[in-house]
């Protein structure tokens, strides 16, 4: 029978709306599908491409491509297929070949590969050994799978698994996923995903277009990494099993020639921000709020998220040598500067509230945003909770506030446009939290950005 092929656009206002009536259209295949959420916010930004394959009774079926290669101007993908009904009706079935050149015709003129992967077929599973400190790192087995299930279910407190267990196999090359074992038993894990991208000097661009969809005819010139998923059993919490994990994880990027990874992250989680931006040297130049369509233990108020840059191949990382891929295995502590070594910072408000305050609570004093705008300072600072995770827990109402506040001030002050921020580093006065981030400038991301020496 005859195939109608129809490209889903992430800029055409209606996508997380065309997504979900997918997805509602897929149901039979519901165990194989990706949670909705990554479809709506992640994807995307992956590079990732949607494509319905409509024929005599509506759509039979929807076509995920994950970007997997990049060669030559030419992007691989792995073909994620799912039938509206499973296992397809004899009405429904068509070649791999008839769906594979039926989806290549609606991406032109882009120059296409397309890799072909069966989410319902049995997958063989390959998991790899390799010790760091107390821990054995690698990729997990298929009895290890329903290990990271769990742990998943233990940190955000959900009942169902975020991804389908095939993505943690050897057969679905778009995805890196590994575990962290101890004494034989799943500690941590963490799970990434390629993503086609711009160079890094043009991040400006890519973070304006992110949300349409819409990227510069000549992009993508780059395969990056996106780390979608990392958990810690929280017995082993404060034994830098999150380093060894991002650790290994930029062994394997650079191993393939990939030295720039990026994920999101909330940036009212103290801990998390102090890891990425103290210890691994990340820095962030977007923001996103409401971010992701969800609602968990950890993410009881509106979802917003940090873009977070990690520039394996930056000064700024190779400098702190224990966390580079190619300096011998070891931990650092975390860079924790005091808010009182930043001369002139502009402190943007006081806690859930606009502006400083007087310099009480051994806080230094600072202008109000309206004065920080005006006096144009070459750094500001943010203030987040010291304990976001038990504010939601124990005053949903206060951290309301202390997300309205902080979603305006940043959307408003972190990016890469003129008057605009780079979140480089962690603050504290006394008991008191700060974000930091510096004037963006071209000066400053060649700076944060520049290859240094091993």
């Amino acid at each position: 029978m005859s195939m109608k092929y129809t490209l889903l656009r992430p800029d055409d206002p209606v996508w997380p709306a065309k997504i979900g009536h997918a997805y509602q259209q897929l149901r039979a295949s519901f165990s194989h599908l990706f949670p909705y959420y990554f479809m709506h916010a992640t994807f995307p930004a992956l590079g990732g491409q949607v494509v319905l394959v409509e024929g005599d009774q509506g759509v039979e079926y929807a076509g995920f491509l994950f970007p997997k290669a990049l060669s030559d101007g030419v992007r691989t993908y792995t073909l994620r297929l799912h039938a509206r009904t499973w296992p397809p009706a004899p009405r429904q079935q068509a070649t791999e070949a008839e769906i594979a050149a039926g989806i290549a015709s609606v991406l032109q003129p882009e120059q296409v590969q397309i890799d072909w992967y069966d989410p319902a077929a049995e997958h063989p599973f390959r998991d790899t050994h390799h010790p760091v400190g107390e821990f054995d790192l690698g990729a997990p087995s298929r009895e290890e799978v329903s290990q990271i299930h769990r742990l998943q279910q233990q940190i955000w407190g959900v009942s169902d698994p975020y991804y389908p267990s095939d993505i943690y196999s050897s057969s679905f090359p778009p995805a890196l996923a590994l575990v962290a074992r101890h004494e034989g038993q799943v500690a941590g894990f963490l799970l990434a995903f390629y993503r086609f991208d711009g160079p890094s000097h043009a991040l400006a661009e890519r973070h304006q277009h992110r949300q349409t969809g819409k990227t510069p005819p000549e992009w993508p010139t780059e395969r990056h990494i996106e780390v979608q998923s990392m958990g810690v059993d929280p017995s082993f919490r404060r034994r830098h099993l999150g380093f060894h994990l991002m650790r290994f994880l930029a062994h394997q990027a650079f191993q393939q020639g990939v030295t720039t990874l990026h994920w999101t992250t909330d940036p009212l989680q103290f801990p998390n921000v102090a890891f990425y931006f103290g210890k691994l040297r990340t820095i962030s130049a977007a923001f996103y709020p409401d971010h992701y369509p969800f609602q968990n233990a950890l993410n009881r108020v509106p979802a917003s998220r940090f873009a977070i840059h990690w520039h394996l191949d930056s000064g700024r990382v190779r400098a702190v040598h224990s966390i580079h891929p190619l300096h011998a295995a070891s931990t650092t502590s975390t860079r924790l500067t005091r808010l009182a070594d930043w001369p002139g910072v502009v402190i943007l408000n006081d806690g859930p509230n606009d502006g400083p305050n007087n310099g009480t609570n051994e806080r230094p004093g600072g202008d109000t945003e309206a004065q920080a705008r005006d006096r144009g300072g070459d750094t500001v600072a943010l203030e987040i909770p010291a304990d976001w995770t038990r504010m939601q827990q124990e005053n949903l109402d206060l951290a309301a506030q202390w997300r309205a506040t902080t979603d305006r001030l940043l959307q408003r002050y972190v990016g890469l446009r003129a008057g605009q921020y780079v979140v480089t580093e962690v603050a504290v006065a006394g008991p008191r939290r700060y974000l930091v981030a510096r004037r963006s400038t071209r000066a400053l991301w060649d700076e944060l950005t520049r290859p240094g020496d091993a």
